[in-house]
């Protein structure tokens, strides 16, 4: 007897080309990508320096302010201006950086999302594709057996996934399009700056950053929380930019720097009278030294170490 031959339309049917199941996950593919590595190997050290740069750059502008206002009138104008300019360079470098950061975040994850889909798409003839993290991750990682999903239905795909996008040349171009970019520069900027006068004008000197740190520490921090306390009910206000908001916050930013000179005027004059009486001729720098510093010979850890320890000076500053 003569087999029946197959309706053509059951041959045709989903159930006779049905895909196999398979899974995949982003993250997974990205680590099995050769593209990807040679992507992120390029950019990570510029990421890290820049991310060394400012951080660097803005301790040091946190120094340099400190230094101005412990200063109070003994500043000299062209110190205020250095630290005005300086803190501007270091400010908009931040803000040139943290964009073009966010660019390339933005940028990288359209590129190797859409170079994924294609590659996706090339697979589904033969697979059904399932975003799914093989194994436990997050809580459920910590959790134990039987509380969290520990495997994906179907074929591991992030390899062959890996492998095709590696093989994509709108993804190898953009690739080195965006590696062209250039950053931002986030050099330090640095100018030497002349000494301030205390008992002499060098060329020994004192950093006054680490002057005021070393004796005026309880002071300034007392004087930061006052401040934040005051600022915080604020903080709704300066986001709308209110007029209010933003005079109440320059008053209390005012009264801050205020007590900051006061209390540097103050330690000053106990300091200055102290090495006078032992003889010593000192200046005083403000300026950092990944700023440029002072010309002179530092002798802020030496001298320091004395002023600590000198009873008059720790009972005028009580």
């Amino acid at each position: 007897m003569r087999a029946a031959l197959l309706p053509l339309a059951l041959l045709l049917s989903p159930l006779a080309f049905a895909a196999t199941a398979g899974y995949y996950s982003p993250d997974n593919v990205a680590a099995a990508s050769a593209a990807f590595r040679r992507y992120s190997d390029a950019l990570m050290p510029r990421f890290e320096k820049a991310e060394r740069d400012i951080a660097v750059a803005n301790n040091a502008v946190s120094e340099l302010e400190l230094g101005v206002l412990v200063l109070g009138e003994r500043a000299p104008d062209t110190l205020r201006a250095h630290y005005k300019s300086t803190r501007k360079t270091v400010t908009v470098s931040f803000l040139q950086t943290q964009a073009h950061i966010a660019l390339l975040e933005d940028d990288s994850a359209a590129t190797f999302g859409a170079a994924l889909e294609r590659a996706i798409a090339g697979m589904s003839g033969s697979y059904t594709a399932t975003e799914c993290a093989a194994g436990p991750s997050g809580i459920a990682a910590i959790a134990g057996p039987g509380r969290g999903p520990s495997t994906c239905a179907g074929d591991d795909l992030n390899a062959p996934l890996a492998a095709a996008i590696d093989k994509d040349p709108a993804l190898l171009a953009a690739i080195d399009e965006i590696l062209a970019l250039e950053w931002p520069d986030t050099t330090i900027p640095k100018a030497t700056q002349p000494l301030v006068p205390l008992t002499g004008a060098g060329p020994v000197y004192i950093q006054v950053d680490d002057l005021a740190i070393a004796l005026l520490s309880r002071q300034i921090e007392a004087l930061g929380a006052t401040f934040e306390e005051e600022i915080s009910p604020l903080e709704r206000g300066l986001e709308a930019k209110d007029p209010q908001a933003l005079a109440d916050a320059k008053a209390a930013r005012d009264r801050y720097e205020a007590g900051v000179s006061a209390a540097g005027a103050k330690m000053l004059a106990a300091v200055e009278k102290s090495l006078k009486k032992r003889g010593e001729s000192v200046a005083l720098c403000a300026n950092p030294a990944a700023f440029g510093g002072c010309e002179g010979e530092d002798k802020t850890d030496l001298l320091v170490r004395a002023l600590q320890t000198d009873k008059k000076v720790q009972k005028a500053l009580r």
